[in-house]
């Protein structure tokens, strides 16, 4: 073997670099090229290409110390290029301790087999933070080469030791053009040399293209590593973060970390850091994906093996511009263990600007995790933890952690923990914990079909123990979703977790909306923990089937033999157990189980052609089964059971009010079927004063002392409409309202009484209910309105175009806006009225839906002007009063909305099928209010409406 020595720093001649390359290229066999000189060389024109097997030894420059003291500086001449000539080659050549800048080609140009490529700078100059990128790729290693080492495999100390700096060149940092059997590892690409300064490649951090096969990007070693607490699902062994010594830091490029097409199959990431700082605590993301599978199929993203801790070895793709994983049309891809949005810590979100992972095209049979300790994190990333779409098949979420940290608190993604809309169909959602995201935990929506959700945690903690809430439901079916599968049995798919837990979550556990049809729920639990009685109730309910939802199965009867039970069972939640308000037909409610509930065990609300049959409703705080305009006649009710439910067994009640309110069988009382705050005025104007209140047979509740009467000529719904002058709706100008109170009333059946300053009992003469208003007629005349304050404008209207009136006695300049809402909680994108940035979420969906009217386009004062409102004819609506045109001053028809509960909004009832609302623009306990409802006056035409 011949050594040439480098001896000085010149272009050309003796003791050049050039000179040796010539020499060793003419001299048979090995040759190593060694320094003597540090500093840069410059040249004038491009070296000869490497025919024969050489090391360029770096290493060997005098005080040389781990990082390189010589730079090739080619002066946009092209690179260095391992080549053969004439049946010479240099397989087996090697490039050590070098700077090599400022090509204008490739850095290094690979064209043979088993070349090493250790501890260079490629693309920096020799301070390892200023760039002097190549033009092309840094490292390019050509088609039908391999066996190459680009890094080191091992340290004298058994952690981590940077290889290679490959940053700031045009192209990619490396490309694999057609190159297989490769090991890529301990390399930094695209940083500086402490992987704190984003020094970015132009393109890719690597690319694997043109059919590269079986390359290993990283490594399996773990050096100690064990960054999670698994507590009955590790080994024990104490918490250790260390960094996994055989990956790459693959941060800052313009383009994706890593993108693996065209057919590149086999290939295998391990250990990595992709879109973070090298501790992988923080972000340096890179400009598109993470990682991106396009058309290459059996790829492998590995962080442990099967009898391993969690996430020894992990890939950490977090931070990075677009999805952490990207995979497109590609087939058999495998992701165990990794961290997707969170740092490597385990303790800190570290976002990817798009979802965690998005699964796309065709792409079949996608391993998304495995059996424990095969799960991957997925959490904190700006938009879903995983998005399933297109026409994907075969995938499977395994133990994924999607909204946490793995085993422990929430690391909320910014929408859902999954979101499925593939049509593929035979996609499987198992044994994961999505739990503490923003939106809901589950969403299957669009045309998603043929997906099983069994068994997992959504909403709880991965123990099912305490609540780690999604801020939306635990899981939503929505569109044109069918032909899904909620739970499963424990005999047949065994598991940790016995049952889906749909718990604790801010909304329903399980919603099903739209039209979504033909799904089936069962073995599924909403609310409660597993093994004991945890209070962890969902915010608004259990289950609730709602828009036109139709076919949907929930439950089932027991099979002989077969100990799992298909029922499904809501407990502990604040709201009804299982709520049917939808305008489809064909639902089944089947031996389900209904326990301590806040509200109803069963309600139907406005349901036709549905069936609850052999169901169990047990001490719930509402009726066992409720039936709001729903007629039994018209729905199946058999052989259902209710027990120790604390309004009664069963309560049908007749008329439509927006769900909560409804006039109840005879003619003296109404229903509410949640607990929800009542405005109580006095309407009349016959002088005296009274007191109001409501009983129930058990309980009187007084609601309003010695209340004074109405001014003569305050607004009823009669001055709205004449055409008297003199007596009109112009006249309540300045005109008091009666007194008004409000209070939070119960979930029962009401009937309002009244009795004078002596104590005596007014009879009550005629109830009548209108919208969500219920005005009580006593003896007399006095009269009383019982109102929703908290609820908005169900409007049902035959057309998409709802005539809306509106008449202006205000001096002040007020804004109005119309904006969608769930039906039975005025909730705006999983916001409840009264939570902080529910009047902003709320002005959004208005602006929207180009609901939105200032007050230059509202009449001038005592002027009239009508409007074609573009409502949704099946949903609800709440109106905003926007005082000078400002979000920042509004008040909602949902007074819970407003500072201090203070109710702006009065319904004065219905003459002809058009309802009136008045709206007060200055804070009724303000002390400065007039108290006249009549600053602007509404009036809704429709067929059947709601109320305010």
């Amino acid at each position: 073997m011949a050594n040439f020595t480098v001896a000085n720093l010149n272009d050309s001649g003796a003791g050049s670099l050039r000179q040796a390359i010539l020499d060793a290229n003419l001299n048979p066999g090995a040759d190593v090229i060694s320094f003597n000189v540090t500093g840069s060389i410059n040249l004038l024109s491009a070296l000869p290409d490497i025919i024969g097997e050489l090391a360029i030894d770096g290493t060997t420059a005098p005080g040389f110390n781990g990082i390189p003291l010589v730079a090739i500086n080619f002066n946009n001449n092209p690179g260095l290029k391992f080549t053969s000539l004439n049946g010479n080659g240099s397989a087996g050549s090697q490039l050590l301790g070098l700077s090599i800048v400022n090509s204008s080609t490739n850095g290094v140009t690979v064209e043979v087999d088993n070349i090493t490529i250790q501890g260079n700078y490629i693309g920096v100059d020799l301070d390892g933070q200023t760039v002097r990128g190549n033009r092309g790729d840094g490292i390019f290693l050509g088609s039908q080469t391999g066996q190459h080492l680009i890094g080191t495999t091992s340290s004298a100390s058994g952690q981590f030791q940077l290889s290679n700096v490959i940053s700031g060149n045009l192209g990619n940092g490396i490309h694999l053009a057609g190159s297989s059997n490769n090991r890529i590892s301990m390399n930094y690409i695209g940083t500086d040399v402490t992987g704190q300064i984003k020094l970015g490649n132009g393109l890719n951090g690597i690319l694997v293209t043109q059919g590269s096969s079986n390359n290993l990007i990283g490594g399996f070693e773990t050096g100690g590593n064990n960054p999670v607490n698994a507590g009955p699902f590790g080994d024990g062994s104490p918490v250790v973060f260390v960094v996994p010594p055989q990956g790459n830091l693959i941060s800052g490029n313009t383009g994706n970390g890593v993108l693996i097409d065209q057919q590149s199959e086999s290939n295998t990431l391990a250990g990595n850091f992709i879109g973070t700082v090298a501790n992988g605590n923080s972000a340096l993301g890179n400009g598109g994906d993470g990682v991106a599978i396009n058309e290459a199929d059996n790829n492998s993203l590995l962080g442990t093996t099967f009898v391993q801790n969690p996430f020894v070895f992990y890939n950490v793709i977090s931070g990075n511009g677009g999805n952490g994983l990207r995979v497109t049309n590609a087939d058999n891809i495998t992701i165990h263990a990794n961290f997707l949005g969170v740092g490597a810590n385990n303790a800190t979100i570290v976002s990817n600007g798009l979802n965690g992972l998005v699964v796309e095209g065709n792409s079949t049979n996608t391993t998304l995790g495995g059996v424990i300790p095969l799960g991957n994190v997925i959490a904190g990333n700006t938009l879903n933890g995983v998005e399933v779409k297109d026409e994907v098949t075969g995938f499977i979420s395994f133990n994924t952690f999607g909204g946490l940290f793995a085993f422990s608190t929430a690391a909320p993604n910014g929408q859902d923990g999954i979101l499925v809309t593939s049509t593929g169909g035979n996609n499987t959602i198992r044994t994961n914990v999505f739990s503490g995201n923003i939106g809901n935990g589950i969403h299957l929506t669009g045309n998603a079909t043929g997906v099983t959700i069994d068994p997992n945690v959504v909403g709880a903690s991965t123990f099912g123990n305490s609540p780690l809430p999604n801020g939306g439901h635990g899981v939503v079916i929505s569109g044109n979703a069918n032909n899904n599968f909620i739970g499963g049995f424990e005999n047949q798919t065994p598991s940790v977790i016995p049952r889906n837990l749909f718990s604790a979550n801010g909304g329903y556990g399980l919603v099903i909306a739209d039209q979504a049809h033909n799904n089936t729920v069962i073995n599924s639990q909403l609310g409660g923990g597993f093994e004991t009685d945890l209070p962890l109730g969902n915010g608004l309910g259990g289950l609730l089937i709602t828009g036109q939802a139709f076919n949907n199965i929930i439950g089932g009867f027991p099979t002989s033999g077969v100990s799992d039970d298909p029922q499904a069972i809501a407990k502990n939640n604040n709201g009804s157990g299982f709520i049917l308000n939808t305008t489809g037909t064909g639902n089944q409610l089947i031996s389900n189980l209904a326990q301590n509930n806040s509200g109803a065990g069963f309600a139907a609300i406005g349901s036709n052609g549905n069936t609850l049959v052999g169901n169990e409703s047990l001490t719930n705080d509402g009726y066992g089964y409720s039936f709001l305009n729903s007629p039994l006649v018209d729905n199946t009710f058999n052989d259902n059971q209710g027990i120790n439910n604390n309004l009664g067994e069963t309560q049908v009640a007749n008329g439509w009010i927006n769900g909560l309110a409804s006039q109840a069988v005879g003619v003296n009382s109404f229903s509410l079927t949640e607990t929800t705050d009542l405005t109580v005025a006095r309407t009349d104007s016959t002088g005296g004063t009274f007191t109001f209140g409501l009983t129930n047979g058990i309980i009187s509740l007084t609601l309003l002392n010695d209340a004074q009467a109405s001014s003569t000529n305050a607004l009823t719904v009669e001055k709205v409409y004449s055409d008297d002058t003199s007596n009109n709706w112009i006249t309540s100008e300045g005109q008091a309202f009666g007194a008004t109170a409000v209070q939070s009333v119960d979930t029962g059946t009401w009937t309002p009484f009244a009795q004078d300053s002596d104590g005596n009992q007014l009879a009550l003469t005629s109830l009548l209910v209108e919208g969500n208003n219920a005005t009580a007629t006593f003896v007399g005349g006095v009269t009383a309105s019982f109102s929703l304050p908290n609820t908005g404008t169900n409007t049902n209207f035959v057309g998409q175009s709802a005539p809306l009136t509106v008449r202006r006695l205000a001096g002040n300049e007020n804004g109005l806006a119309f904006y969608r809402t769930d039906d039975l909680t005025g909730a705006v994108n999983g916001l409840l009225p009264g939570q902080s940035g529910y009047l902003a979420a709320a002005f959004a969906q208005a602006q929207n839906e180009s609901l939105v009217f200032s007050a230059a386009q509202l009449p001038a004062f005592q002027g009239t002007q009508g409007f074609a409102l573009g409502l949704d004819a099946t949903a609800n609506y709440g109106i905003l009063l926007l005082p000078q045109d400002n979000i920042n001053t509004a008040f909602s028809s949902y007074s819970a909305a407003n500072p201090g509960r203070v109710a702006q909004f009065q319904t004065f009832g219905s003459i002809g099928g058009r309802l009136t609302i008045g709206i007060e623009d200055i804070a009724v306990n303000s002390g400065l209010s007039d108290r006249d409802y009549n600053d602007l006056i509404l009036t809704l035409a429709a067929g059947n409406i709601g109320g305010i």
